[in-house]
């Protein structure tokens, strides 16, 4: 599995051959989160992994090609998925205990907010392994999406699967070992190395300094309030739905547009009603509540735990003082984050 570069996108004329060059494929983005800082245990990225989104859109159920669909038509057609790994279920930004720690010390907050995904249900696996092979799976399982298409198009679908600042996907499918899942008529692109992200930032490999973040790019394209409420961001999946709404508003710009964008300049907000699905944010909202009153249960039972009899035994031979110090030492819970 490699990173494959874009066509060459110059000028306007490159740009809608790009866009019709997309029909009849499936475009979709993944996100992944991890636990990001030092002691959680592990230097493994697939140990870290605390979520997985991915987003995903047949342009075959768009009724039409991507230039003759409205934005909205192209944003409610995108489908998500979000998975959050049992391991790391109970940790976000409020509930971190590295949060006066390490995040503190570093100025460097826990960002990632696992239960606010407003496109999807969110499920929980295991294990990080399982997460990215169940990833791996969707992946390649589209593919076989709606192949009935127009004629002499039936088949084995092409996919274009896109990341942001690719380093942590790749990283994370690298210790997975999970290519056997993913097609070979599937491509995977960092969007933030999309050539007019880069020109219109003056992003080159000389000028990190003005390197976009994702922010940067949706609030240009006027898509930071898209849902009418606006979004939230640093959650795997809400992240991979904007990355993909991100590529398809800029397939979708018009010349006029197309020039004002690249130019420097943000174009207007964006607002498509009823875009996020309310019911499963409240429920994945009530699932975090759940996982963190279940390890704060977990935690106090462990520290009333009685000590075992043969360590009673063996206390009461020995001055009170250092029995009362070996009592307390024996019920005290080390959580290691």
């Amino acid at each position: 599995m490699e990173l494959h570069s874009f066509p060459i996108v110059e000028r306007y004329e490159d740009l809608v051959d790009l866009r019709e060059s997309s029909d009849d494929m499936i475009l979709a983005a993944m996100d992944v989160e991890n636990v990001d800082h030092p002691g959680c245990g592990t230097t493994s990225k697939l140990g870290k992994l605390s979520e997985v989104g991915i987003a995903a859109l047949d342009t075959r159920k768009l009724g039409g090609t991507l230039d003759e669909a409205s934005f909205a038509e192209v944003a409610k057609a995108i489908q998500a998925r979000h998975t959050v790994v049992g391991k790391w279920s109970h940790i976000d930004k409020h509930t971190c205990p590295s949060n006066k720690g390490w995040h503190k010390k570093t100025g460097t907050p826990h960002i990632a907010e696992p239960y606010d995904c407003q496109f999807a249900k969110t499920k929980l696996v295991a294990t990080g392994e399982l997460a990215i092979t169940q990833a791996s799976e969707f992946l390649g399982s589209m593919a076989n999406w709606n192949q009935q298409g127009p004629a002499g198009s039936a088949g084995s679908r092409y996919t274009n699967v896109l990341f942001w600042d690719a380093h942590l996907e790749m990283g994370t499918f690298a210790e997975s070992h999970t290519y056997s899942h993913l097609k070979p008529n599937h491509s995977y692109h960092d969007l933030q190395k999309f050539q007019p992200i880069k020109y219109r930032w003056n992003f080159t490999a000389a000028k990190l300094k003005s390197q976009p973040g994702c922010k940067d790019l949706l609030q240009s394209l006027g898509l930071l309030d898209v849902g009418g409420t606006g979004v939230y961001l640093h959650n795997a999946c809400n992240d991979a739905v904007m990355e993909l709404l991100a590529y398809c508003r800029l397939l979708k710009l018009s010349e006029d547009e197309w020039e004002t964008w690249i130019d420097g300049y943000n174009l207007p907000p964006v607002t498509i009603p009823n875009l996020f699905d309310a019911t499963a944010l409240e429920a994945n909202r009530q699932l975090g509540e759940s996982q963190t009153a279940r390890a704060k249960s977990k935690a106090k039972a462990f520290k009333t735990l009685p000590a075992p009899a043969e360590n009673k035994a063996q206390e009461t031979t020995k001055p009170q003082s250092q029995g009362k110090r070996k009592q307390r030492a024996q019920n005290r819970i080390y959580l290691t984050f």
